[in-house]
């Protein structure tokens, strides 16, 4: 079911070709993003990853969503909780939250018109978010057209696991840490590791046995290792593509032009 949604009065400010949203929802939180409303021709929304936010005018997402306007798509791209201009605490920002920020900005949507039950749907997910995207189109009370992950990785327990090994036992202790990234500090409760425990994206991929796929992974990636791309498509029980691009990095930006290409070609064969 989703979340509701609670309309903010002065929800549209213009900033250039985009829209500046600010919504809330049950949780009493609000959340920010921008929308790039050109179309109805299908609605993309972006999900960001753990450390990261909605983007500026020249991130990935802002910069697909000029593309995709421009082929009659609407493109969304948002806050989770804690992150960018959005409300709430960082450590609040576990698995399951953000399972429900986007959960509560496709009620939004849904709320303002921008999403009608016939307008296909697409849901793209940066790291962390391509987890978030596959759990929710999973248990969506709307169909979900297709999903489009970059960089994602998906044993999110396994993973963390060997990232942040030396932070597990004192998450078992209930022990906050503080983690850095790109030089700046973030604080993980015990919670995250929690939300990791109930909520394994392995387990929600049954459910998506006919919604196709997009994976798109650097065959350099520092962060997410590649044999995560591979656990996915070969767990994966739907139409599936896999796409490594040999000198991709993580956050794929000196290959950005290749990942808008293969994404908007995707996003056009799966709306022809």
């Amino acid at each position: 079911m989703m979340s509701g949604v609670i309309i903010d009065l002065q929800a549209y400010v213009e900033v250039s070709e985009m829209k500046k949203i600010v919504f809330g929802g049950d949780d009493g939180l609000r959340r920010s993003g921008y929308i790039h409303d050109q179309g109805a021709r299908a609605v993309v929304v972006c999900c960001h990853g753990l450390f990261s936010w909605k983007g500026d005018e020249h991130s990935k997402f802002a910069r697909l969503g000029r593309a995709l306007a421009s082929e009659g798509m609407t493109l969304v791209r948002f806050d989770c909780t804690g992150c960018g201009e959005s409300e709430g605490q960082f450590r609040q920002s576990v698995l399951g939250q953000r399972i429900f920020d986007l959960e509560t900005t496709l009620a939004y949507l849904e709320s303002e018109g921008k999403l009608q039950p016939e307008t296909p749907l697409f849901l793209i997910g940066s790291s962390f978010g391509g987890s978030v995207i596959l759990c929710t189109a999973a248990q969506c009370s709307r169909r979900v057209n297709g999903l489009v992950t970059w960089s994602a990785p998906v044993d999110l327990l396994g993973y963390y696991r060997e990232r942040y090994a030396h932070y597990f036992q004192k998450w078992q202790q209930g022990i906050t840490v503080t983690v850095e990234n790109d030089g700046r500090l973030y604080e993980l409760g015990p919670e995250f590791l929690d939300s990791l425990e109930q909520i394994q994206p392995l387990s929600f991929l049954d459910k998506l046995v006919t919604v196709p796929l997009l994976i798109i992974h650097g065959g350099a990636d520092e962060v997410v290792p590649l044999t995560q791309a591979h656990m996915l498509a070969g767990h994966y029980p739907g139409p599936h593509r896999l796409e490594v691009i040999p000198s991709g990095t993580h956050r794929l930006m000196e290959q950005y032009d290749l990942v808008e290409s293969m994404t908007r070609a995707w996003l056009n064969e799966q709306l022809s």
